[in-house]
């Protein structure tokens, strides 16, 4: 006896509109994820920072000598050794690369052989700079020996930002004379106060 035999599946219609639902699907929640995914790095970005200045206070503790917190430039010459230093001064202005925490022995603001306490190389890939209460570039500064911060016009602002997938993100972070490290909320531009932010999380 012949039995009909019936075969099920989509039509080529409706695959068709499951992957265009799928593909709008994927078209919203993708800035998220990339906003998410600049947000993670920002804050990496901020607790590298934050631990490396707590790390300095100690030093300058331990030492009983004030030591120096300065952007560093990394690269590699000809013969394959790693310069800490562009042109051995702590002037770069650009922190994207990392930081160098040195002693000035000498106190000429510049790092020679034998100054170097440790250096810093930021994992995330983040626009850095950083301004003081008088908008100058702050390039590097001073933690005393008590672990307090020596330079003028306290406190400092550093701009976190990156951009990708066309996106920016960007977030603040403050430093007191005191040393103490916060984050600004989202979205919060505000100016960075001398005694700490309350918006600070």
């Amino acid at each position: 006896m012949n039995q009909s035999k019936f075969q099920s599946g989509f039509s080529l219609y409706e695959l068709i509109a499951v992957l265009t639902i799928i593909g709008i699907a994927l078209a919203m929640s993708l800035p998220q994820m990339y906003k998410q995914v600049m947000r993670r790095n920002n804050e990496a970005t901020y607790l590298q920072l934050k631990a490396i200045l707590k790390y300095a206070q100690a030093e300058a503790f331990r030492r009983g000598t004030p030591i120096t917190v300065c952007a560093a430039s990394f690269f590699t010459n000809s013969s394959g050794n790693h310069t800490y230093l562009g042109n051995n001064t702590c002037n770069s202005q650009n922190w994207n690369e990392g930081v160098l925490v040195l002693r000035d022995l000498n106190q000429n603001g510049s790092y020679n052989t034998g100054e170097r306490v440790r250096a810093y190389r930021f994992d995330a890939d983040v626009t850095i700079s950083a301004i003081n209460s008088a908008s100058a570039v702050v390039s590097s500064f001073i933690i005393a020996s008590n672990g307090q911060l020596t330079s003028a016009n306290m406190p400092f602002s550093f701009t976190f930002s990156q951009s990708k997938y066309g996106m920016s993100y960007t977030r603040k972070i403050c430093i007191n004379g005191y040393g103490n490290v916060c984050i600004k909320n989202e979205d919060d531009t505000s100016a960075c106060t001398s005694t700490g932010d309350a918006t600070c999380n």
